[in-house]
């Protein structure tokens, strides 16, 4: 046989396998980030049903569409083998579309209230409408890109994974978009912790409810900023290499961990003042039970121990 067709066929089962390796590891994937936003979407209707915080409903809202749109996936991937014929331009893609729609647009809304809300009262009403305006926009604009580029996928068969999708816009609108409206809230939000320093009346204890609402945005603006800088680095330079799935679910699944946290934080934090509140009162209680018993003891002792003292005296 010729030499040059057994190195063929090494190198294509070498391409095989490699295939096969990455499209197991995007199943693996699928399967883990599907728990983890089952997860999110249980503890997001536990809580607001608890708390009552309507923000909730925006990661609910964003877990229940990524949690739909990895399930029609993992479902084509099951069924691959039984429906080798499927038309990945109709269910497929139809069922992608619709469950797109509200798993990432909501995440930047919330942060344009979450802005809008720690923002109010550190600033004066004209750049408070400024910052407000410029949040909104931005959040505006990513909704657009995101729409836009939603606009342009089509759905393709793939051997192992039943059905897979691929865009015909070629572009770095989403990106750039979805980067901006983060990094435009982490750096409000740093300048305004830094005017509160500037003013340090305003972290005074009645300003500790505040402070820690602040200090706690810009932790998870920080990890949403630097995580989709760092991965849409990494899927703009795989663009072109299968396995892409596996960083975009990475990246969702921060997000709404980070939309879960930036809504829970407020109603945990009020919760463990109430619980603080009932030990301190508590202890006060305790404190005055004591007291009294104490003063009332002494009482008793000033006004029946003569008494008792004479008509013991008597008695002997």
């Amino acid at each position: 046989m010729d030499p040059t067709i057994l190195t063929y066929q090494n190198k294509t089962n070498a391409t095989n396998r490699e295939d096969l390796l990455v499209q197991k590891l995007i199943f693996i994937v699928l399967v883990l980030s599907e728990t983890v936003y089952f997860i999110f979407l249980l503890k997001c209707i536990v809580r607001l049903r608890k708390t009552r915080e309507w923000k909730f409903l925006f990661p609910l809202v964003a877990s229940l569409f990524a949690l739909l749109n990895n399930l029609n996936d993992i479902v084509h991937v099951i069924l691959a083998p039984v429906i080798p014929d499927v038309n990945c331009n109709k269910k497929f893609l139809t069922i992608f579309v619709i469950t797109a729609l509200f798993n990432w647009t909501p995440i930047s809304f919330l942060q344009f209230i979450r802005l809008y809300q720690l923002t109010r009262g550190y600033y004066t009403p004209y750049w408070h409408r400024m910052i407000t305006i410029g949040s909104l926009t931005l959040s505006i604009v990513y909704c657009c890109c995101y729409y836009y580029n939603l606009s342009g996928f089509y759905g393709t068969k793939s051997k192992n994974l039943g059905c897979a999708v691929y865009n015909i816009h070629i572009g770095y609108l989403i990106e750039i978009s979805d980067t901006l409206d983060s990094g435009f809230s982490l750096f409000v939000i740093i300048a305004s912790i830094r005017k509160a320093l500037l003013n340090l009346k305003q972290y005074k204890l009645r300003h500790q409810k505040l402070k820690a609402l602040k200090d706690e945005s810009i932790f998870v603006f920080i990890i949403l900023t630097v995580s989709k800088i760092g991965i849409y680095s990494v899927i703009l330079y795989f663009r072109n290499i299968p396995g892409g799935d596996i960083f975009w679910d990475t990246l969702s699944v921060i997000v709404i961990a980070c939309s879960y946290r930036i809504v829970n934080f407020k109603p945990r934090l009020n919760e463990k003042l109430e619980n603080t509140r009932k030990i301190l009162n508590n202890k006060n209680n305790i404190i005055y039970f004591e007291l009294s018993f104490f003063l009332s003891s002494a009482v008793f002792l000033f006004l029946f121990g003569p008494l008792f003292f004479l008509s013991t005296k008597d008695s002997l």
